[in-house]
């Protein structure tokens, strides 16, 4: 009887173990998310003022430019970007993302797209669009 005790308590403490680990996974996987989810937001929130300034020049015509990309060590990047037009070409990305558009529409929130966790920002009445992107691996 004693065995029998033991068993069933040492299998009710595993079997509750498990389930507890089980939802403390669930449960950091969404704060993950939300902190990542965050960091996109807040990247493109930052980069939106500098786009422009750099973009548009306080000269008369006030006519965007295409800026040169300076020379930029190889490195690995964790988030990259693109700044598209209203058209959706690219003016400009960073050093690893594609000169392709990202695969996600021109509208301001997340897009998940293949392997790629996008968020998009607006500027200058939806004229001008940064999209910050980060691998879902």
């Amino acid at each position: 009887m004693t065995r029998r005790l033991i068993l069933a308590l040492t299998a009710a403490v595993v079997v509750f173990w498990i389930v507890a680990a089980g939802i403390g996974m669930v449960a950091m996987n969404d704060e993950f998310d939300e902190v990542f989810d965050s960091a996109l937001q807040e990247t493109a929130q930052r980069l939106v003022p500098l786009i422009v300034d750099d973009l548009y020049q306080r000269d008369a015509a006030s006519q965007p430019r295409m800026l040169d990309r300076t020379a930029v060590a190889d490195h690995e990047e964790y988030l990259t970007y693109q700044v598209r037009d209203s058209s959706g070409r690219v003016l400009i990305h960073s050093h690893d993302a594609p000169s392709t558009p990202f695969d996600a529409p021109l509208a301001r929130g997340f897009w998940n797209s293949g392997n790629m966790r996008i968020y998009t920002e607006s500027a200058i009445i939806d004229t001008l669009f940064v999209q910050v992107a980060d691998p879902l691996d």
